[in-house]
């Protein structure tokens, strides 16, 4: 039972100096092992040799979807990305294309309180730098103390 577990070991320990791309198959077997290994740059570039095959395409632009989504680590990076086209129907990955399509709604959810954020702090900039000279004096400082608690609260990033 102790050799067969090694030999396993042995054979999913490639080093990226095995791993050729000289042969579509090759290239292939190589993209998928590097979304495996979740290094989808080199996914990237082992799928960008099948591209004129069929489903080629699709994995190339998935390898390429994965990479940058793997990139975004901060909420604004995530509000920055576009959202991915969708491969069209009949796809080889339907259920990772509905993964796809569920992060980009995040994306545009992201963008859209990003915006919002954008303008509440604007708002609460307004009211502390220009409508506080027109404040009576007896709600000035606490009006100013709450717009100012806000927008720092507003300011934090998620």
């Amino acid at each position: 039972m102790l050799k067969y577990a090694s030999a396993s070991a042995k054979l999913f320990s490639w080093s990226d100096s095995q791993i050729r791309l000289d042969t579509p198959a090759r290239a292939a077997a190589a993209g998928f092992w590097y979304l495996h290994q979740q290094d989808t740059e080199k996914a990237e570039k082992a799928f960008a040799v099948v591209r004129s095959l069929a489903y080629g395409e699709e994995m190339y632009s998935l390898a390429q979807t994965l990479h940058r989504f793997s990139r975004a680590a901060t909420f604004d990076s995530i509000a920055s990305l576009e959202v991915a086209p969708i491969a069209a129907e009949p796809s080889l990955r339907p259920q990772t294309w509905q993964a796809i399509s569920s992060l980009n709604r995040v994306i545009a959810e992201i963008a859209l309180v990003q915006r919002s954020r954008d303008r509440i702090i604007g708002e609460l900039s307004d009211i502390i730098d220009r409508q506080a000279a027109n404040l009576p004096q007896a709600e000035k400082a606490l009006i100013l103390s709450i717009a100012q608690k806000w927008k720092t609260c507003c300011s934090s990033r998620l």
